[in-house]
């Protein structure tokens, strides 16, 4: 005898949609992907809810439906299967599970029912499956009189998951923790897990990371948090923070390997060595542990620093720099420039928010770095200094500049003219001077 279930759901939650989208055509599933538990022999009645997009309301539509499968990827992903595509249909794959479906459906309406039947072999293993059902979408003043000429249509691809019960072979283990690299170079640090899992069902592992550093303390932030005791009363507490792994309860589909990221946000640690330790389970008595050694080498190198001209005959004064990041991992710093003039007095100071290096890389600054105020010539100083607050690391580097404007240069010029044509004329004073002084003593 056979069991018949009716599963309705109206959230409108697609797991895998495949979008092809022209102005002819326009689909939306207003029906979540099924997740059922089914024996062996059982039947399973499923509904689907279509709608047009809005731009189609009130028009008439053709909602079409066919069955695919999946097969898992090296990476962990589902690749959906149809057509010929399904004769390489992986066993965990069963789109022929699917007895009975409603091919076509007409209608101007807003909404419209799809019913497909699902029955299980009576020789179905325990573990999890997968199919999928393929939903179509067009208007059919589109459609020629045979029911074709839309070239393109909405597709899309809901997947149904079905676990068979019975005894859980949990077999699955963990390949590799590791820090991704690239991702450390831009500044953040995750992690990969990556599961082989050999069971027919599907595990969702969970679990938590914890760092350390090289003395074997936990380097996670400290948190405050209030707890209630038995007796009602309340204290403050810490709490160690700690990463939740796959906390998004990612699935590793059977018979796959599968990689689980976890993103280390806010991370503010000095340079050093770490270890992480993932520990976890899955199933009802699954466990796995890992762990993994993080490099954080952080530099900062002033690559060079200089006024644009060394003479500047007006306001602004502009200056440039590069500053490189010479550690491997992503670097916030900010800078300050400093100008003081011949006798120290600082006449100008700026400081910038903070600007993002990736590792390796050299960062041309190209604001904050202009001193357009004050007006005395002369020579000056300028000191650039560049600090990342996470780590501490600072790098300074000094310029000369002259200032000394048009009309300052005229001021200089009639000076110098002055003071020559004043020695001029004491050089001139004293030789006269001097030769009445040598005609008085030849008349004595």
């Amino acid at each position: 005898m056979k069991l018949k279930r009716i599963l309705l759901s109206s959230v409108v939650s697609i797991v895998l949609s495949v979008l092809l989208a022209s102005s002819a055509s326009a689909l939306s599933l207003k029906t979540s992907p099924y997740k059922i538990t089914a024996a062996p022999g059982e039947t399973v009645d499923l509904e689907y809810v279509v709608a047009p997009d809005e731009g189609q309301l009130g028009k008439e539509m053709q909602y079409t439906l066919e069955v695919g499968g999946f097969s898992v990827l090296e990476t962990g992903a589902l690749q959906l299967l149809e057509g010929s595509s399904l004769e390489t249909e992986p066993a965990s794959s069963v789109s022929s599970w699917i007895t009975d479906y409603d091919e076509k459906l007409v209608t101007s309406e807003e909404t419209g029912i799809m019913k497909a039947t699902l029955s299980v072999p009576t020789n179905t293993a325990p573990g999890t499956y997968y199919l999928a059902l393929i939903f179509r979408g067009v208007e059919t003043a589109s459609l020629g009189p045979d029911g074709t000429g839309a070239s393109v249509q909405t597709r899309i691809a809901s997947r149904v998951t079905i676990n068979i019960p019975g005894e859980v072979n949990e077999d699955m283990n963990i390949v590799t923790f590791s820090v991704d690299e690239a991702k450390k170079k831009l500044g953040a640090i995750s992690f990969n897990a990556t599961f082989e899992n050999k069971s027919s069902f599907e595990f969702k592992p969970q679990g938590e990371i914890t760092i350390f550093d090289a003395k074997g303390t936990q380097v996670e932030s400290i948190v405050l948090e209030t707890k209630t005791l038995p007796d009602g009363s309340k204290i403050l507490v810490e709490e160690q923070d700690v990463l939740a792994f796959n906390k998004n309860r990612a699935a590793v589909e059977p018979l796959s390997t599968k990689t689980i990221k976890t993103d280390w946000e806010n991370r503010s640690i000095a340079s050093g060595s770490y270890t992480a330790k993932l520990e976890g389970s899955f199933g009802a008595n699954g466990k796995f542990s890992a762990q993994t050694d993080i490099e954080i080498s952080e530099g900062i190198d002033i690559v060079s620093f200089a006024a644009k001209n060394y003479w500047n005959k007006s306001l602004p004064v502009d200056l440039v720099a590069i500053i490189g990041n010479r550690g491997n991992a992503s670097i916030s710093p900010t800078y300050k420039l400093t100008v003081r003039d011949l006798w120290g007095n600082i006449v100008y100071s700026n400081e910038s928010e903070a600007v993002v290096i990736g590792a390796g890389e050299d960062f041309e600054i190209k604001n904050g770095l202009t001193w357009s105020e004050g007006f005395a010539m002369g020579t000056y100083s300028a000191m650039l200094e560049v600090k990342d607050a996470n780590t501490g690391v600072t790098a300074t580097m000094t310029a000369q500049f002259l200032v000394m404007t048009w009309w300052q240069i005229l001021i200089v010029i009639v000076v110098v003219l002055l003071v020559v044509f004043a020695f001029y004329k004491g050089i001139s004073s004293y030789v006269k001077m001097k030769q009445k002084i040598q005609k008085l003593e030849a008349k004595k």
